[in-house]
């Protein structure tokens, strides 16, 4: 299945499995504290709790698409992060149920998938669990667009050495309060520099960890393109197995289609067109 330009548009907008824990403890309760009334503070005080923590486990709720139809891609399961990585992915972990309204190569609409997706920082591995397939390897890719799908379930403000850089690099501002999970939090909104690009961050009051997250961009011929990522039960600096970041071979199942090499007419100059 080619990747559409859309599920390609997701990473941009994730930016930046049962996962077997032990003793995991609950994030932080919110304290008893006066709110605070300045955005650009309150962000600054999330980078600095973000920046403590080395691991998450989470259930999620992600869609994304473009700003008419933002829920062209959901995303419904369970997820773990650790880590701090200055460039790349984090160790993750991500399992649910992928729908999408967009539709294969062949015009046909596509199926929704359970998935399940790790990466350990040495290869991937995944299953399909809808069709019973499961592969290795250190290109994502060839298991299709699957890993373009679930990067908007990837929390990975939790693994970036400096969270909100980029954010606190443009304007911020406080435009209320709402719940999210049973959390009280400070809604931000962020503008970037560019201008071009804002998100919103739902930022829990008490432990001042982000919950929600939802980003805008322009993105050409698609228009707006808009991505919401929401974190319930969240747990922070929980004790993984070492396993925690490898799926496993599930009894019965298949490997993925090897990927078919992409041709073009550079590569078949001087040589038989292998496409006839």
């Amino acid at each position: 299945m080619k990747t559409s330009p859309l599920i390609r548009i997701l990473c941009v907008l994730s930016f930046g499995a049962a996962i077997a824990a032990a003793q995991t403890p609950a994030a932080p309760a919110p304290s008893a504290q006066p709110e605070l009334t300045n955005g650009r503070r309150i962000l600054e005080k999330s980078d600095a709790a973000l920046k403590s923590i080395t691991a998450a486990t989470y259930d999620v709720e992600a869609f994304a698409g473009p700003m008419q139809a933002p829920d062209m891609v959901k995303f419904a399961g369970n997820g773990s992060v650790a880590d701090k990585v200055e460039r790349g992915l984090p160790r993750f972990r991500v399992k649910g149920s992928m729908t999408t309204k967009g539709r294969d190569a062949a015009g046909n609409p596509v199926p929704g998938k359970n998935l399940e997706i790790a990466y350990d920082r040495k290869e991937f591995s995944a299953i399909n669990e809808s069709e019973r397939m499961y592969g290795t390897s250190r290109n994502p890719m060839d298991f299709g667009p699957i890993v373009d799908m679930t990067a908007i379930a990837i929390a990975h403000e939790f693994c970036n050495p400096q969270p909100f850089k980029a954010e606190l690099e443009g304007s911020v501002d406080l435009e209320g309060s709402e719940a999210v999970g049973g959390v009280d939090c400070y809604v931000l909104k962020v503008v970037y520099p560019q201008g071009s690009v804002l998100t919103r961050f739902w930022i829990g009051k008490g432990d001042f960890l982000p919950r929600k997250m939802v980003r805008e961009a322009d993105q050409g011929p698609n228009g707006r393109v808009v991505g919401t990522t929401t974190l319930t039960n969240l747990q922070v600096n929980p004790t993984l197995a070492e396993d925690a970041f490898r799926v496993k071979r599930p009894d019965g199942y298949g490997d993925f289609p090897t990927p078919q090499p992409v041709v073009t007419s550079q590569s078949v100059a001087g040589k038989e067109d292998p496409r006839k």
